[in-house]
């Protein structure tokens, strides 16, 4: 289970960067 919530958790934190990248690069093209 641990490793479970860990991968959950990673999961998370890479979608979250990626999304955060994207709008930066949005805003940076706009």
């Amino acid at each position: 289970m641990h490793f479970v919530v860990c991968g959950l958790l990673m999961t998370g934190v890479v979608v979250l960067l990626f999304f955060g990248a994207v709008r930066l690069a949005l805003a940076y093209l706009a």
